[in-house]
């Protein structure tokens, strides 16, 4: 009793003060800004939760996007690959052992050693023109 006696009147203070019309007011008015904060939680955090199951789903799609992105970027290379080897490389093929030698030769025929008046000699201050007919093989369209 003796340790409890000094405390008394902190104690009958305080319920007095509780008593006072305005600490009731001040004490319920927090307490209802404390529930609509809680409510206000509430809320958010239910928002917050919904939005990170979005961003989950989300990066889910991203993964499997990353996944997709990759399988096209190895048929393109594929594909390109198949493009030099069957396409642009049988191209140079072709051009450097045909087109390239027939180039060669008609530049033989219609450069300047090749532009001579006769075949056979002619007397100075003449005209003459020379003309090679060539006999090939037929070209045959392959299938």
């Amino acid at each position: 009793m003796k340790q409890l006696n000094p405390f008394n009147e902190t104690l009958l203070s305080a319920a007095a003060s509780l008593s006072d019309e305005n600490t009731v007011n001040a004490l319920t008015s927090g307490a209802s800004a404390l529930s609509t904060g809680a409510q206000s939680l509430s809320t958010g955090a239910a928002g917050l939760q919904k939005g990170l199951k979005g961003l989950n789903q989300a990066t889910k799609q991203v993964g499997t996007g990353i996944g997709q992105l990759a399988t096209g970027s190895d048929a393109l290379t594929t594909g390109l690959g198949t493009f030099k080897s069957d396409g642009t490389g049988k191209l140079q093929t072709e051009y450097d052992s045909k087109v390239k030698t027939v180039l060669k030769r008609f530049q033989s025929l219609t450069g300047d050693k090749a532009s001579y008046k006769s075949f056979s000699g002619i007397a100075d201050n003449t005209n003459g023109s020379v003309k090679f007919i060539f006999q090939t093989e037929s070209i045959k369209q392959e299938d």
